[in-house]
């Protein structure tokens, strides 16, 4: 049965001969939360406005990535006034934007999984776009894209690094950003996912390239700045460029080859000119070459380590993030 295009299937089970009626819910929106409880009552009220005039089921996942601030404690008074709706769970330490967007999709009971920011820069009144999108095209991701952003120039820079990077090195679309639709079969696919670094593009990219866009609305934040500044935006491409990708090593390949290619021609020029003009090979020439070709060998043993701190970590069984405490139990809710 679909109620105004959007999905709303009703299971039936049968138990002793008592038929219980279970709806299945249509919609999970995750949000990874970190340092936002000005913003979350408002966030929770525009959703709650937004599925109900959809007459479609939902959930609201929050996973605080650790607040300084009473963020969780804003959780817990959100989830006893939704009691049906609102999750939370709580990290027992920051584990980072993508870490906790996953631990939110592992947890997701929807039928599509919606991912948004904690701040109100995404607008809940967009999400009917990402339902029509679907319904026209059946894509298994839509991003929603902000024409109208303004972001400094670092930033930009850093954006158009992404896009172009991820539309190298995984066939991704080249555009994107944490405001998202995912279906079903992709979110279970990416669930099982256990590494110590993620970076939740790339994965999705793996399973699917019916991608779509739509163009959302993008706000200011009024609660607070953007926790993305440029050393850690710097940290998260260093991040990709070592861990997500073979670009080092293709680097390294190549550059190593470029390299012997140079050191052959001169030790020949090197040579002829012994043969021609009789001219001695100097001390400083000679120490050059040892220097030069010692700094290439650190440097790719320095590359090649790297690899295998991160194949270390990856062979550890390091979880992507470390829940401490979830809004599930009721127990705890009311130790809290």
């Amino acid at each position: 049965m679909r109620q105004n295009g959007y999905p709303a299937q009703i299971l039936f089970l049968v138990v002793d001969d008592n038929i219980l009626s279970m709806k299945k819910i249509n919609y999970s929106v995750v949000v990874p939360v970190f340092n936002s409880e000005t913003a979350l009552s408002d966030l929770t009220s525009q959703i709650a406005d937004v599925f109900t005039a959809m007459q479609c089921t939902w959930e609201l996942i929050f996973v605080d990535d650790h607040s300084s601030d009473g963020s969780w404690k804003t959780i817990l008074s959100l989830k006893s006034e939704y009691p049906d709706h609102v999750k939370g769970y709580h990290f027992a330490r920051n584990f980072g934007q993508h870490n906790a967007t996953l631990c939110g999709l592992n947890k997701a009971k929807g039928e599509f999984i919606i991912t948004m920011d904690d701040d109100l820069q995404h607008s809940p009144s967009d999400i009917p776009l990402f339902t029509k999108k679907y319904n026209e095209n059946h894509d298994d991701i839509i991003y929603g894209i902000f024409p109208e952003r303004k972001d400094g120039f670092i930033k930009k820079i850093f954006r158009l690094w992404f896009k172009k990077t991820g539309k190298k090195q995984n066939n991704g679309p080249g555009e994107g950003s944490s405001f998202r639709m995912i279906s079903r079969r992709v979110c279970k696919a990416v669930s099982g996912f256990n590494m110590h670094f993620v970076y939740l593009d790339d994965m999705l990219y793996w399973h699917t390239d019916k991608i779509g866009f739509v163009n959302a609305t993008y706000n200011q934040p009024k609660y607070r700045k953007s926790g993305y500044n440029s050393f850690k935006l710097a940290g998260i491409i260093y991040n990709l460029f070592l861990f997500n990708s073979a670009m080092p090593l293709k680097v390294m390949t190549v550059g190593g080859g470029l390299i012997s290619l140079i050191s052959l021609l001169a030790a020949f020029w090197f040579i002829l000119r012994k043969i021609l003009y009789d001219v001695p090979i100097g001390y400083t020439s000679t120490i050059v070459t040892i220097l030069f070709s010692t700094s290439i060998i650190i440097f790719s043993l320095g590359v090649i380590g790297e690899y295998l701190r991160r194949m270390y970590l990856g062979q550890t069984g390091q979880p992507a993030y470390s829940v401490d405490n979830h809004t599930e139990d009721k127990a705890q809710d009311e130790d809290q």
